[in-house]
């Protein structure tokens, strides 16, 4: 589970970044997309795929976007992650990844997601993972204004 500072730390860009497009397909569902860069050294010093942390905040990533937009200025802060690989095919650099991720139930501030990651392998969808994960919707100015007294 991370923590408040954690989140507020790690930046929203960058190297963090594993959403290149979004699309909301519906109040609560979110098409994310994502290329596996052949230089990510994120995927070539691990075996030359892309590790599943990664693949999981992909997914978080991904369900933010949805919040965010859906509820003007609140962004879920991730309480737990299940990220399921077995049985998956593995992420290779050139792969363009997809993320179908759903908002299952929200009560108060409380939020519970389950995200579909996949790739076309010619004709066919193969799945990369399953994540299903839960937080709770945190105001942005909230998080800014801790933030900012945490560096003055």
């Amino acid at each position: 589970m991370a923590s408040v500072e954690v989140i507020m730390t790690l930046p929203q860009a960058g190297m963090a970044l594993v959403l290149d497009d979004a699309d909301i397909l519906s109040p609560t569902q979110v098409l994310g997309k994502f290329l596996v860069k052949q230089d990510d050294p994120r995927v070539v010093g691990h075996f030359d795929t892309m590790m599943g942390a990664l693949i999981g905040e992909f997914a978080h990533q991904t369900a933010t976007f949805l919040m965010l937009k859906k509820t003007d200025g609140f962004l879920p802060i991730l309480t737990s992650s299940h990220i399921d690989l077995e049985g998956k095919v593995p992420a290779f650099p050139g792969d363009l990844l997809f993320c179908d991720a759903r908002l299952d139930h929200q009560e108060g501030r409380s939020a519970t997601f389950f995200a579909r990651v996949y790739k076309e392998v010619g004709a066919d969808t193969k799945e990369v993972a399953t994540v299903s994960f839960s937080g709770l919707l945190a105001s942005k100015r909230a998080l800014l204004r801790k933030k900012l007294r945490a560096v003055v």
